[in-house]
């Protein structure tokens, strides 16, 4: 098996059934070569309502006893992911339009240390709303985790995943894969349609909320764990820039 997308998911069945529908319409549940790995964070009944895909060897579900969070979720799941190649984390809140039958293979790069698509909902150049929205493949300093493609190999080699950050996990590991001397890039010849923020301001509360989902009490703490783990300078240098020049 070449490819395992892991899929964190906390009580959003919603989402989580467009964004199946949608991997289905692309084919991605043919191929033989790859699977989807559903960490279910919450209580939804997701062996019930994915029956058919599971029973073609081409989705796992892994039922947590408590809420392991994005982090946690992830970890959960490449305990079971069975590529060796790839691994894809990705939001429960995202669809792929009909037309992108090859989204993941424009992902899968040899020897890049991640690659990430371009989407309606992200920071930086990822963004398609963005300036400087890339049109051709463009290395990056760092990619926002709501879909990232990973070499499993490498991202095991650069310490998997860091859930002990109060966030930032996708900024950590990007510093982490550069410093390691992986590439970063964006290819814009994948595109994902990403709702954003869903989870975490149900869970959390939004902005306006002291410590909710994406305020500046959020914001500094993640930024702060960042800065302790791996530098001032190091931080700044990332997040200054986003483009390799």
């Amino acid at each position: 098996m070449i490819l395992s997308v892991l899929c964190p998911t906390y009580n959003n069945p919603q989402q989580l059934t467009q964004m199946v529908n949608s991997m289905t319409r692309i084919g991605f549940f043919d191929k033989g070569d790859r699977e989807l790995v559903i960490v279910n964070n919450g209580k939804q009944p997701v062996e019930k309502d994915f029956a058919t895909v599971i029973a073609k060897r081409t989705m796992q579900v892994v039922n947590c006893e408590e809420n392991r969070g994005w982090e946690g979720g992830l970890i959960e799941g490449l305990k079971v992911a069975r590529s060796d190649k790839f691994v894809c984390f990705q939001n429960d809140d995202v669809h792929i339009p009909n037309r992108h039958v090859d989204f993941y293979d424009n992902l899968m790069v040899e020897g890049a240390g991640a690659v990430g698509p371009i989407t309606t909902c992200a920071a930086g150049i990822q963004n398609i709303y963005a300036q400087f929205s890339p049109v051709v493949p463009t290395e990056v300093r760092w990619l926002i985790g709501f879909c990232m493609m990973l070499d499993k190999k490498t991202l095991e080699e650069v310490g998997g995943i860091d859930e002990t950050l109060p966030g930032g996990d996708d900024f950590d590991l990007s510093i982490r894969l550069r410093n390691a001397g992986k590439k970063l890039f964006v290819n814009p010849e994948s595109f994902i349609i990403h709702h954003g923020f869903q989870t975490g301001i149900r869970v959390h509360g939004d902005n306006t909320v002291e410590g909710g989902w994406n305020s500046q009490k959020m914001s500094d703490r993640t930024n702060k764990a960042l800065i302790q783990k791996h530098g001032f300078k190091t931080f700044i240098e990332t997040m200054m820039c986003q483009v390799v020049a």
